[in-house]
Protein backbone atom coordinates (compact mmCIF):
# COMPACT_ATOMS: atom_id res chain seq x y z
CA UNK A 1 0.00 0.00 0.00
CA UNK A 2 1.32 3.39 -0.94
CA UNK A 3 2.49 5.69 2.06
CA UNK A 4 0.64 8.27 1.34
CA UNK A 5 -2.62 6.61 0.70
CA UNK A 6 -2.11 5.76 4.26
CA UNK A 7 -0.88 8.84 5.38
CA UNK A 8 -4.12 10.46 3.43
CA UNK A 9 -6.53 7.96 5.92
CA UNK A 10 -4.79 8.97 8.99
CA UNK A 11 -5.28 12.45 8.41
CA UNK A 12 -9.14 12.01 7.55
CA UNK A 13 -9.16 9.81 11.00
CA UNK A 14 -7.98 12.87 12.38
CA UNK A 15 -10.20 14.85 11.02
CA UNK A 16 -13.31 13.14 11.70
CA UNK A 17 -12.22 12.45 15.55
CA UNK A 18 -11.95 16.58 15.40
CA UNK A 19 -15.38 16.83 14.51
CA UNK A 20 -16.64 14.30 16.86
CA UNK A 21 -15.35 15.93 19.67
CA UNK A 22 -16.49 19.47 18.45
CA UNK A 23 -19.26 21.50 19.85
CA UNK A 24 -21.54 20.63 17.29
CA UNK A 25 -24.72 19.08 19.07
CA UNK A 26 -25.16 14.99 19.24
CA UNK A 27 -28.58 15.32 17.86
CA UNK A 28 -26.85 17.33 14.26
CA UNK A 29 -23.68 14.47 14.51
CA UNK A 30 -26.13 11.83 14.83
CA UNK A 31 -28.45 12.82 11.61
CA UNK A 32 -25.25 12.02 9.67
CA UNK A 33 -25.11 8.33 10.53
CA UNK A 34 -28.23 6.96 8.69
CA UNK A 35 -27.72 8.43 5.63
CA UNK A 36 -23.68 7.66 5.72
CA UNK A 37 -24.76 3.88 6.14
CA UNK A 38 -27.50 4.33 3.03
CA UNK A 39 -24.78 5.68 1.25
CA UNK A 40 -22.21 2.55 1.78
CA UNK A 41 -24.77 -0.01 1.35
CA UNK A 42 -25.80 1.82 -2.01
CA UNK A 43 -22.64 1.91 -2.86
CA UNK A 44 -22.09 -2.13 -2.29
CA UNK A 45 -25.29 -3.05 -4.02
CA UNK A 46 -25.56 -0.81 -7.14
CA UNK A 47 -22.04 0.61 -6.97
CA UNK A 48 -23.83 3.97 -7.42
CA UNK A 49 -21.80 7.01 -5.91
CA UNK A 50 -24.26 9.45 -4.13
CA UNK A 51 -24.68 10.98 -0.64
CA UNK A 52 -27.53 13.54 0.52
CA UNK A 53 -25.55 16.60 1.22
CA UNK A 54 -27.20 19.59 2.65
CA UNK A 55 -30.48 17.91 1.09
CA UNK A 56 -28.92 17.20 -2.59
CA UNK A 57 -27.67 14.46 -4.20
CA UNK A 58 -23.67 14.70 -4.04
CA UNK A 59 -21.60 12.71 -6.73
CA UNK A 60 -18.29 11.30 -5.89
CA UNK A 61 -15.65 9.68 -6.74
CA UNK A 62 -13.74 8.13 -3.98
CA UNK A 63 -15.74 5.66 -1.43
CA UNK A 64 -13.86 8.10 1.51
CA UNK A 65 -15.99 11.07 0.32
CA UNK A 66 -19.15 10.43 2.50
CA UNK A 67 -16.71 9.80 5.40
CA UNK A 68 -14.84 13.06 4.48
CA UNK A 69 -17.92 15.13 4.03
CA UNK A 70 -18.84 14.40 7.53
CA UNK A 71 -16.26 16.68 9.23
CA UNK A 72 -16.62 19.55 6.23
CA UNK A 73 -19.28 21.87 6.70
CA UNK A 74 -17.36 22.37 10.81
CA UNK A 75 -14.26 23.12 9.17
CA UNK A 76 -15.72 25.76 6.50
CA UNK A 77 -17.81 27.48 9.67
CA UNK A 78 -15.78 27.22 12.83
CA UNK A 79 -11.51 27.09 11.06
CA UNK A 80 -12.74 29.43 8.20
CA UNK A 81 -15.49 31.40 8.27
CA UNK A 82 -15.69 32.59 11.95
CA UNK A 83 -12.53 34.32 11.51
CA UNK A 84 -13.16 36.47 8.58
CA UNK A 85 -14.34 39.96 9.43
CA UNK A 86 -17.16 40.21 6.93
CA UNK A 87 -19.21 37.47 4.95
CA UNK A 88 -17.88 37.15 1.77
CA UNK A 89 -20.26 37.59 -0.95
CA UNK A 90 -17.89 35.46 -4.08
CA UNK A 91 -14.88 33.29 -3.59
CA UNK A 92 -13.05 31.18 -6.11
CA UNK A 93 -12.00 27.90 -5.78
CA UNK A 94 -9.15 26.77 -7.79
CA UNK A 95 -8.70 23.33 -8.13
CA UNK A 96 -12.63 22.99 -7.25
CA UNK A 97 -12.47 18.77 -7.46
CA UNK A 98 -15.99 17.90 -7.13
CA UNK A 99 -17.34 20.52 -5.25
CA UNK A 100 -17.30 20.11 -1.74
CA UNK A 101 -16.02 23.97 -0.75
CA UNK A 102 -18.66 25.78 -3.11
CA UNK A 103 -21.55 23.45 -2.23
CA UNK A 104 -20.64 24.22 1.32
CA UNK A 105 -20.30 27.53 1.14
CA UNK A 106 -23.64 27.60 -0.44
CA UNK A 107 -25.26 26.00 1.76
CA UNK A 108 -23.82 27.68 4.58
CA UNK A 109 -24.03 31.79 3.13
CA UNK A 110 -26.93 31.07 0.81
CA UNK A 111 -26.33 34.00 -1.51
CA UNK A 112 -22.90 33.48 -2.04
CA UNK A 113 -21.34 33.44 -5.70
CA UNK A 114 -18.83 30.81 -5.96
CA UNK A 115 -16.61 30.37 -9.06
CA UNK A 116 -14.87 26.78 -9.25
CA UNK A 117 -12.16 25.87 -11.79
CA UNK A 118 -11.43 22.04 -12.11
CA UNK A 119 -8.70 21.17 -14.90
CA UNK A 120 -9.66 17.59 -14.76
CA UNK A 121 -11.92 16.91 -17.33
CA UNK A 122 -13.66 13.25 -15.40
CA UNK A 123 -13.63 15.50 -12.03
CA UNK A 124 -14.91 18.60 -13.87
CA UNK A 125 -18.41 16.42 -15.08
CA UNK A 126 -18.72 15.03 -11.26
CA UNK A 127 -18.05 18.88 -10.41
CA UNK A 128 -20.65 19.62 -13.05
CA UNK A 129 -23.36 16.95 -12.39
CA UNK A 130 -23.17 18.26 -8.16
CA UNK A 131 -23.35 21.82 -8.32
CA UNK A 132 -26.32 22.12 -11.16
CA UNK A 133 -28.79 23.07 -8.13
CA UNK A 134 -26.63 26.11 -6.99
Amino acid sequence: MKTSYMLKNLMLIGRNREWLSSDISLNEKLRYYPEFLITYLRLASTQEKYIRYFGHKFYYDNPATPFNLQNYPYEITHKILRHMKITPKRALDIGGNIGQFPLTLAAVIPKIKVDALEPNGDIFKILQQNSKDF
